[in-house]
């Protein structure tokens, strides 16, 4: 069942923002710096939940270093892939 429009709901449509006083790009984050999900399948998950605890680390930190290794291979493997797609080399993480 459909709800009906109160007078409330339309009077909240109907006022005007003032955006004067707004500054463009306040809140802008360069696709480069963003952290996005990432969504592992239910094996991939369980897997490195129980790899993560077992070395004691977080899954953020094996998944990274895998796909590190992974992007190394691809590099080695592939060494025009670079100018190709014109993105950067794999950059080389520092062991903490």
């Amino acid at each position: 069942m459909k709800k009906k429009n109160t007078s409330k709901d339309v009077d909240s449509l109907d006022v005007e923002h003032d955006f004067a006083e707004g500054v463009q790009g306040k809140h802008y984050v360069p696709l480069e710096e963003m952290n996005f999900p990432l969504y592992l399948e239910r094996d991939v998950r369980i897997f490195f939940l129980s790899a993560a605890k077992r070395k004691k680390k977080s899954v953020d930190e094996l998944v990274n270093s895998v796909l590190r290794r992974e992007m190394e291979n691809f590099s080695e493997l592939m060494p025009d892939a670079e100018s190709d797609s014109g993105s950067k080399p794999v950059p080389k993480r520092k062991k903490a």
